[in-house]
């Protein structure tokens, strides 16, 4: 979704999403519910509700894997109502608008377990928020230059190859319009106890194309 232009993002959406889906079970509707929650919430981002949030819509071990995940551990790769809440709590203050397609959620369900894939955007303004702003990005590739140009056990040939990249990309990317946006997809797993379906995975991922963004 390399045109950024909005009106374009909506006319491309409408083509590649489809119709939605109108008929749907009582129980995929129970589904449909919760995600309407999660949705409702990540749009109001209230950092002080984010515990409430977590623990309304989530079991205690919820499985997460967010998009900076590599590891089982590692970042946003992670269980428990600690973890989770606190990944909440960033994306609420640092995360851009997200935007759930939940008309076109395609949900399936097995006696008590249920499945959700989700396409959706996160939208940000650089304007509104700091450390998206030119010069805030500006800075960190010119802290992550420094520090490859003083690494001494780097090749000296991929040490200017990583320099360039670093640099065109950052120029590249505010070249163009001003407000970024991700396409997204989301799957969530649901668990049915006492009546009531809850969260127990959540994936969160970037659609990649070309060479591997991490390389072990």
């Amino acid at each position: 979704m390399e045109d950024t232009n909005p009106n374009q993002i909506q006319k491309t959406l409408r083509e590649k999403l489809g119709t939605p889906i109108t008929q749907r079970t009582d129980v995929e509707n129970e589904i449909l519910g919760r995600l309407r929650y999660f949705h409702e919430w990540y749009k109001k981002r209230d950092e002080s509700k984010a515990e409430e949030f977590v623990k309304e819509l989530m079991v205690q071990q919820i499985q997460i894997i967010g998009t900076n995940g590599v590891y089982q551990g590692d970042d946003e790769w992670f269980s428990g109502y600690e973890a989770a809440i606190k990944l909440v709590q960033s994306d609420w203050k640092y995360w851009g608008d997200l935007t759930l397609y939940l008309q076109h959620a395609q949900i399936d369900v097995e006696e008590n377990s249920g499945w959700a894939t989700v396409f959706g955007t996160m939208t940000l303004d650089p304007d509104k928020a700091e450390y998206m702003k030119f010069e805030a990005s500006k800075s960190r590739v010119l802290k992550k230059i420094k520090e490859t140009a003083e690494t001494q056990n780097k090749d000296s040939t991929l040490a200017l190859h990583k320099i360039i990249k670093e640099s065109i990309t950052i120029l590249h990317q505010y070249q163009q319009e001003n407000v970024f946006v991700w396409p997204l997809r989301i799957s969530f797993g649901f668990v049915k106890r006492s009546n009531k379906w809850w969260m127990k995975q959540m994936h969160f991922s970037y659609p990649s194309k070309g060479f591997p963004s991490v390389r072990l």
